[in-house]
């Protein structure tokens, strides 16, 4: 028995092409602790923060809010928190703790300002600047 000498096999097309840039950035974390917004990487926000919390992400880069308070958690009539913009906000209330609040992408430059509905008045607001990147 003879097998044949070359057997054709199929491979499969490697793809070098670059990324478009900001394809593979990382999502914008930012945490609502302790009735504020700030970094996600923050161990929680304190009432002494900046209570208009500014993050920077680029056009098409996703941002999440993360919902980490346990302040709000044994307050009783605390009902969570939201993410809300001019003209979008977050699906309902969220109190589950890592849960995320609201998921986003700007396709557009600017300063974006968004706040908890319950809770803008004691200085839960942000601000998120996005630029061409």
């Amino acid at each position: 028995m003879t097998l044949a000498a070359a057997t054709s096999v199929p491979v499969l097309a490697q793809s070098h092409a670059r990324t478009q840039p900001g394809a593979t950035r990382p999502a914008v974390k930012i945490q609502a602790d302790n009735f504020r917004f700030c970094k996600a990487s923050a161990s929680s926000c304190s009432t002494t923060d900046d209570t208009n919390f500014r993050a920077h992400a680029f056009t098409g880069q996703k941002i999440k809010w993360i919902y980490r308070d346990t302040a709000c958690d044994t307050t009783y009539l605390c009902p969570g928190h939201n993410v809300t913009f001019k003209h979008r906000h977050s699906n309902g209330d969220t109190m589950t703790q890592g849960a995320v609040i609201y998921t986003t992408v700007f396709n557009n430059p600017g300063t974006y300002h968004y706040w908890c509905t319950h809770h803008q008045n004691q200085g839960m607001t942000g601000r998120i600047v996005v630029t061409s990147g």
